[in-house]
């Protein structure tokens, strides 16, 4: 979905407390001293992209550089950092919002971002290859051609319409995050 300003998809933040003055970067994360929360191993923006790109850009490596703690998720991570039992870790834009706002207990005051990764697509609306090509498209008009602005689903999800993405340009940096990862498709993996 796309948002009326034009934003789509969600970003990796790194994210620390506000009070945790040792933290100023990723960089930072190196130190011996600082416990590091992970989602879990599945998740794009909790575990396998900062993998990546904190290597990457950072040259601060998961589990040679600090040791991978992970949480069980994206909120589990926030409330973690909040209650101390973690000093820092990769969340999920959305996922750190929708913690914080719906939880009153926390503050987008307590916490603080080091740094954000240029957007991820969110996960797609796709459709199987082998429907009928009528079906194909009444769902591609569906979602293509509707106005969602003003309605119940643009205020709960902020999106107001949806465009077409091309796999190779939207999906890029995810596919070469999943190569450093290690991560291989094949179709007998797919199929499972």
């Amino acid at each position: 979905g796309i948002a009326p300003d034009g934003a789509f998809g969600y970003r990796l933040f790194a994210t620390t407390r506000a009070d945790a003055d040792e933290i100023q970067s990723v960089e930072d994360f190196a130190d011996d001293d600082v416990r590091m929360a992970h989602a879990e191993p599945a998740s794009n923006s909790g575990h396998q992209a900062p993998s990546a790109l904190f290597d990457q850009y950072f040259d601060v490596t998961a589990e040679e550089d600090y040791e991978v703690n992970f949480s069980g998720g994206h909120s589990q991570t926030t409330r973690g950092i909040a209650a101390g039992d973690y000093d820092a870790g990769p969340i999920c834009s959305t996922c750190f919002m929708d913690t914080v706002e719906g939880d009153s207990n926390l503050s987008f005051d307590d916490f603080k971002v080091v740094w954000a990764s240029d957007p991820f697509p969110n996960g797609p609306v796709a459709y199987r290859y082998n429907l009928h090509p009528d079906i194909q498209e009444g769902i591609r008009a569906a979602w293509l051609d509707s106005d969602f602005a003003g309605t119940a689903y643009a205020e709960r999800t902020g999106y107001e319409e949806y465009v077409p993405i091309e796999y190779r340009r939207h999906w890029y940096n995810i596919m070469v995050i999943q190569r450093y990862n290690g991560v291989e498709y094949t179709q007998g993996s797919l199929s499972e």
